[in-house]
């Protein structure tokens, strides 16, 4: 069987994914420790889960 041709964007959207699924993960942690305000938290997950739908359809699409 042969491979698949992995598109040119697979690995940058690969990145952007999980770099947004960690955005969408480490705020809230932040605001429990207290490092970081609520205000913050929400425009940090609101724009990674924004970044997340984007990329990750692109690097987990199934054939």
């Amino acid at each position: 069987m042969q491979t698949p041709a992995r598109s040119r964007f697979h690995t940058p959207a690969k990145i952007v994914g999980l770099s947004a699924l960690a955005g969408t993960i480490l705020p809230p942690l932040a605001f429990v420790l207290g490092v970081m305000p609520l205000d913050a938290v929400k425009v940090m997950m609101f724009i990674s889960t924004i970044a997340w739908f984007a990329a990750a359809p692109s690097w987990m699409k199934v054939d």
